[in-house]
């Protein structure tokens, strides 16, 4: 491979890498500066949870309709419109005067937002078959990063200028990159890097039914969906109202417990190679349980800060095991539709969670939501328990 292809295939992989970066930190902007919007509104906690939902749920079920585009259209095409859409959604939210604007540009950016997952991750996988797994790493890892560095801007620049000003300049990079993406990322970039192979992924001894797996294991992935979701939602409003935090520690405690998937996927995915998926999983979600019940227990603001650490690692490690063990059990010529439906299904119903917690957190307080979340986290630990794997021998 000569020096111009090389330097192509950086450039590309970056440009990949930062859309997936805005992607994620976009989800997390208005998490993170939730009380002081909460404030200025007046808003109860199911109406600060309900925004929260409003965006994840469209983010998620609009990529199942997402994913046929991407087989059907132009994907350099769709992505664009997915930076300009998302980009253009989270800008308006700044100039809002009243919550019924916020919530409706919310949901209005996650139907864009949703455009990005099912042809990046198909061009990614056609653009680098030679070293997928690298590129997949890379790319994953950068998204992911925003967890860290998004919360952690947002409460300064809202504390400094407001929190409209968090819309307003953490936008304008989207306006930027989406027109690098377009003129920089070839129409056809296949033929110049790397032509696509088949490839023949290996199965587990170990067989499993695919009907009650795909079944439990998207219970599962809801369970883990729906107990990452309301942490992320109610975690800066927990730290305020109960831990008396200002908005930019919180969001800055908010930054680390977001920022520790960075490690713990890729660390989970690894262990879960040689301890077993479900094990992994089962455990994990268990010791999200007993994070969560550990952090609402604790009055001292230093255990607290502790207790994020530990919590948004096994919170966030899930995700990779997941859509590994769906490879596992799943036929090789139906993934695609499998992993839509699954992403669809079990992240959408997980976008439910901040509504969940605000209608509890107002019913019986803020506490007993998370209560009931750590309840979820630990059915899901047991009900992995229940694949049964089938040796065909």
């Amino acid at each position: 491979m000569n020096a111009i292809q090389t330097k192509q295939r950086t450039l590309i992989l970056v440009l990949f890498s930062l859309v997936h970066f805005l992607n994620h930190l976009y989800l997390l902007l208005i998490p993170a500066i939730l009380p002081t919007i909460r404030s200025e509104f007046d808003l109860t906690y199911t109406l600060s949870g309900l925004v929260v939902t409003g965006l994840n749920l469209s983010y998620s079920l609009f990529a199942l309709p997402a994913g046929y585009a991407a087989d059907r259209l132009n994907r350099k095409m769709l992505i664009t419109a997915n930076i300009v859409w998302f980009t253009t959604g989270m800008f308006l939210t700044g100039f809002s005067t009243e919550y019924w604007q916020i919530f409706l540009l919310q949901v209005l950016a996650g139907i864009g937002g949703s455009l990005y997952h099912p042809s990046g991750l198909a061009m990614i996988s056609d653009l680098f078959v030679e070293k997928r797994g690298r590129a997949m790493g890379i790319h994953g890892s950068l998204g992911l990063s925003s967890g860290f560095i998004g919360p952690l801007i947002a409460g300064v620049v809202g504390a400094a200028l407001g929190w409209r000003w968090v819309f307003l300049l953490l936008t304008l990079p989207g306006f930027v990159i989406s027109f690098l993406f377009w003129k920089l990322i070839p129409d056809e970039p296949g033929e110049k890097i790397d032509q696509p192979t088949r490839t023949t992924g290996t199965r587990a001894e170990g067989k499993i039914s695919l009907g009650s797996a795909i079944a439990i294991i998207s219970i599962v992935f809801a369970a883990s969906s729906f107990g990452n979701n309301g942490i992320t939602a109610f975690t800066t409003i927990f730290l305020v109202d109960e831990m008396s935090l200002d908005i930019v520690h919180a969001a800055t405690l908010l930054s680390i417990l977001s920022g520790m998937s960075i490690i713990s996927q890729p660390i989970s995915g690894w262990l879960s190679d040689y301890l077993g998926r479900k094990k992994v999983i089962a455990i994990n979600l268990t010791l999200t349980t007993v994070c969560i019940l550990a952090l609402i227990s604790v009055r001292d603001l230093f255990l607290a800060t502790l207790l994020l650490v530990p919590l948004g690692y096994v919170s966030g490690s899930i995700g990779a095991v997941i859509f590994a063990y769906v490879a596992d059990v799943t036929p090789s010529y139906t993934l695609g539709k499998v992993y839509g439906l699954f992403y669809a299904v079990g992240r959408g119903m997980g976008a439910f969670a901040p509504l969940f917690m605000g209608l509890i957190a107002d019913i019986i307080g803020l506490k007993a939501s998370f209560i009931i979340l750590a309840g979820i986290s630990l059915l899901g630990g047991l009900l992995i328990l229940l694949v049964k794997e089938k040796n065909n021998r």
